[in-house]
């Protein structure tokens, strides 16, 4: 089967009148940075994931570098994952560890409130002084941003929420992280009692 391009990329842009606009040219590379794959059957059925995905290639001028340009080649990905024949819908999540560069489940979660829209997590291998310096360093970027900033909390299997803001409980003897979502938790999500990884 002959390689395609596959245009993925949407041109479309919302004009508003004296709304002063700035493009955001993310760039990907730190050693942080990692992509998610994950592939479904054409009713929506989770087939398959990978925390690090890795088969993708850096444009030739841009090697080594940060690029807001990543090629990969889906017919392979398929195949070299075992899907020979079908129709499949592949996910990719690129993503930015913040607080624990791991992949490990490292945040234990130990509390969501009523309406669901706060939780407040532990992270056991991480010191309190660590910790904090972690969380004020994500709170200083959100806060000297020249635009709105959040964070995603990765549930795994394609499970992303989004959280609006952060802040640390000092007053435990086990400092605790506390999230403030955007909507309330997905109720698929109750039973978790781990957060994987915490990334802008």
């Amino acid at each position: 089967m002959a390689n395609e391009n596959i245009n993925i990329s949407s041109e479309k842009s919302l004009e508003l009148d004296g709304v002063t606009t700035r493009l955001l040219n993310k760039r990907f590379g730190k050693p942080e940075d990692y992509i998610e794959l994950h592939v479904y059957s054409n009713s929506g059925e989770l087939l398959y994931s990978e925390d690090n995905f890795l088969d993708y290639k850096f444009p030739k001028n841009i090697q080594g570098e940060f690029t807001s340009e990543l090629n990969m080649d889906p017919v392979k990905i398929l195949q070299d994952r075992g899907f020979s024949s079908g129709q499949y819908k592949l996910s990719f999540n690129i993503q930015r560890k913040k607080i624990i560069n791991s992949f490990l489940k490292t945040f234990t979660l130990r509390e969501i409130s009523s309406s669901r829209t706060e939780l407040k997590a532990t992270v056991e291998m991480v010191n309190n002084t660590d910790l904090q310096k972690a969380v004020r360093g994500i709170i200083g970027e959100m806060v000297s941003s020249a635009f709105y900033k959040d964070i995603v909390l990765n549930f795994g299997d394609d499970q992303l929420v989004t959280c609006i803001n952060i802040l640390l409980n000092k007053r435990s003897k086990k400092y605790e992280v506390l999230f403030k979502l955007y909507e309330p938790l997905p109720h698929q999500l109750l039973p978790q009692i781990n957060l994987e990884y915490l990334k802008i």
